[in-house]
């Protein structure tokens, strides 16, 4: 569609009086504005549906951290988000029944092999949002089977309210103890200059 708008434009460009260099540098530049909305345009469209932001940036969640515990089924203990020390956290959180969920940890994975995002600042990580002990069995399984370069904890179901999560995957980042973004993987890799 942005191809179509942009080839039907360079055609009235081309049919006005205007020197030939100007039109081939008006024709060029629509057609890369197109070529970019054609690719990150859906993803904008996605958060905004979603998350009812299209860049990510949310008001302040009033949140306290603190009393958000996250479960360590390798350590089985509780910890709570406030004890990793890192300047960025990004968390994806997911559940067992979100294929989509599944599909992107490998996006994530590769964002992280590729070092599209500071390792040296942040610390990446996945909750899985639990209804019941045989969930933490099954999405250790699920997450186990994955080899993924980052770490797997999870969270009891209660606390999709207290974030605000109304859909999967849903990805947060948290800078200074405060939450500053919510949204799409994806969005965030398009707008990590705005948050990390």
């Amino acid at each position: 569609m942005y191809l179509l708008f942009s080839y039907l434009l360079g055609g009235y460009i081309f049919n006005r009086n205007v020197k030939r260099k100007v039109k081939y540098i008006y024709l060029f530049t629509f057609l890369f504005i197109s070529f970019v909305l054609s690719h990150s345009m859906p993803t904008i469209i996605e958060n905004k549906l979603f998350f009812n932001t299209y860049t990510g940036s949310i008001d302040e969640l009033k949140i306290n951290l603190k009393e958000i515990e996250i479960y360590d089924f390798y350590k089985n203990n509780y910890i709570n988000l406030t004890e990793f020390n890192d300047e960025y956290i990004i968390i994806d959180f997911w559940n067992n029944n979100c294929g989509v969920c599944i599909e992107k940890f490998k996006y994530l994975d590769e964002l992280i092999q590729n070092q599209k995002f500071n390792l040296n600042k942040s610390k990446i990580i996945s909750i899985n949002i639990y209804k019941n002990k045989e969930d933490i069995k099954k999405g250790n399984l699920i997450f186990k089977n994955q080899k993924l370069n980052f770490e797997n904890y999870f969270a009891d179901k209660k606390y999709e309210e207290v974030l605000e999560i109304n859909g999967y995957p849903t990805v947060i980042v948290i800078k200074n103890k405060k939450i500053i973004f919510k949204g799409t993987i994806e969005t965030l890799n398009l707008f990590k200059y705005l948050y990390l």
